[in-house]
């Protein structure tokens, strides 16, 4: 399955330019679901830009992770640059 930009939510499953989204956004929650027990992601707001959210984990089965904040948040944009062993992250907008 390729990245989904045009959905609520966000369907992302491969890092890089084509996870960028340059564009406000408001995030409401995001979801990480690993496919391997040592798993990584990290995503900024543009490339080389501010770490916005960052996840990992080498605890057996655990593999996913759910982050809401308390407010919805709005980043200036959306770019995954560290994909080690995710098999998707969905990213829920207002």
């Amino acid at each position: 399955m390729a990245n989904n930009l045009a959905t609520n939510p966000i369907i992302l499953d491969t890092a890089g330019a084509t996870s960028a989204v340059s564009n406000p956004i408001t995030v409401t929650s995001i979801i990480v679901n690993a496919s391997a027990d040592t798993w990584s992601c990290v995503i900024h707001d543009k490339p080389s830009g501010n770490i916005i959210f960052q996840a990992d984990s080498s605890v057996a089965n655990h593999r996913s992770i759910y982050w809401s904040p308390a407010e919805p948040i709005t980043f200036s944009g959306l770019y995954w640059t560290t994909d080690t062993n995710i098999a998707n992250v969905l990213i829920y907008l207002k």
